[in-house]
């Protein structure tokens, strides 16, 4: 770039009195390659690539623990709905139907005759809630195993 600069004394008795004069300027620029900035750069890119790789492994790692916890889940809760077979709901039927019998045939109180109804009462119960807890851990478990999969 050129300029060029004309300096006109002040007035007299003023701060800035001086003789007249002129001053011509050149400037000359040049990029200068900086050999850091692109060292900085790869730096820059491989931190960010060494973050990634890191993040992918936590959520790698979260992904195999929330599977683990829904397996175990599952087994559990198909191992507590096993207690409630199908022999184990016949002998809590037949109990019943025997309590009955009694109370009927005067062999039996009433208290016992709504104690026994009372835990076939809690039998079933307890069944339909291991059913309800499988269901519940079936469906968490596919939901999980289909964290795994490519979307």
């Amino acid at each position: 770039g050129l300029g060029w600069l004309y300096y006109t004394p002040g007035k007299a008795g003023s701060a800035y009195q001086g003789p007249p004069y002129h001053t011509v300027s050149a400037m000359l620029s040049l990029p200068l390659p900086v050999t850091g900035r692109v060292g900085a750069e790869l730096k820059s890119a491989q931190a960010q690539v060494d973050g990634a790789e890191a993040t992918r492994e936590a959520l790698e790692l979260q992904v195999r623990a929330y599977v683990q916890a829904a397996v175990l889940r599952y087994d559990a809760a198909r191992a507590r709905l096993a207690l409630f077979d199908d022999a184990v709901q016949a002998d809590g039927d037949r109990l019943l139907a025997m309590a009955r019998t009694s109370y009927t045939e005067g062999r039996a109180q009433l208290f016992e005759l709504l104690s026994a109804q009372r835990s076939w009462s809690d039998l079933q119960l307890a069944a339909e809630a291991a059913r309800a807890e499988s269901a519940r851990a079936t469906i968490t478990l596919e939901a999980a195993a289909g964290s795994l999969s490519p979307q």
